[in-house]
């Protein structure tokens, strides 16, 4: 039998067996497609319950992102773990503003600049790390020795 694949912090994406967020509604109040809800600093799961587990974009917004990265180690036999090394701000805002010239992806642009703009409002990402433009791309849990 194949073990599941986890969604840490899935927001609005569907990917994942199991997707996982803290509310029903993102930082930013888009609407979460949780089929779990708990905190990523303590995951509800037995140790190595699951073959893949995936973090992206959760790390900047939480309190103590060394404790998720810990608990995402302990139920997971891989990760794909993805954090921004900037405030995403201005990456997004351009990204989308280029969309906008196509036509069959103009109400999607619109959308990213909203949730750029809503993120920024609100300060939904607790830290940024520097350079900027770049962003992080971990697959090795050796790249986390405080675990």
């Amino acid at each position: 039998m194949t073990k599941p694949t986890l969604n840490v912090g899935c927001g609005p994406d569907e990917w994942g067996d199991v997707r996982l967020d803290i509310d029903l509604r993102t930082q930013i109040r888009v609407k979460s497609q949780l089929n779990v809800m708990a905190d990523a600093h303590y995951l509800p799961f037995i140790d190595k319950a699951f073959y893949y587990v995936r973090c992206w974009h959760v790390l900047e917004h939480i309190a103590f992102p060394a404790l998720a990265v810990c608990e995402t180690r302990r139920v997971g036999d891989s990760a794909n773990i993805r954090f921004p090394v900037d405030d995403g701000f201005k990456r997004e805002l351009f990204r989308n503003l280029l969309a906008l010239s196509s036509y069959r992806q103009w109400r999607v642009a619109l959308q990213g600049i909203h949730l750029a703009i809503r993120t920024r409002e609100l300060g939904a990402h607790l830290w940024i790390i520097r350079p900027v433009g770049v962003e992080a791309h971990v697959n090795s849990y050796d790249l986390f020795p405080f675990c």
